[in-house]
């Protein structure tokens, strides 16, 4: 079942295996500058959706970047950029990468940990 203009709040179990998937009641908004409309919650709409089991499912489709195959950097068929996964390094030794360019739809932190390890072996060439 397909529940449009909603907006999940909390998931929470019931009791026993009995799942309750907190929502409220969304409405589209007057359009921003940039011409798209906000989502705004309908206040004192929430209510319970009862479920056996929730399945998170995110959809993301990676854009391959212009520019990476004139700049030498390898992609996957996906268009996610091939790196070196202990430096990050791409093909092109003197790009680096990482976050969703890498891997796909991730954690910001993950993102954050990529750049760190980018940055520590951007700093051990330049100290050597």
């Amino acid at each position: 079942e397909f529940c449009f203009n909603i907006s999940p709040r909390e998931i929470r179990r019931e009791t026993g295996s009995h799942l309750c998937i907190e929502v409220e009641k969304t409405q589209l908004g007057e359009k921003a500058a940039d011409g798209r409309q906000n989502v705004e919650i309908i206040p004192k709409t929430e209510h319970c959706i009862s479920a056996d089991a929730v399945i998170l499912a995110l959809g993301f489709d990676v854009g391959t970047l212009p520019g990476l195959e004139k700049a030498g950097v390898d992609v996957d068929k996906w268009g996610q950029i091939q790196i070196d996964k202990v430096t990050g390094v791409t093909s092109n030794q003197k790009l680096y990468s990482g976050g969703d360019c890498y891997r796909g739809a991730d954690l910001v932190v993950t993102a954050a940990a990529d750049g760190r390890r980018a940055a520590l072996d951007i700093m051990r060439k330049l100290l050597s």
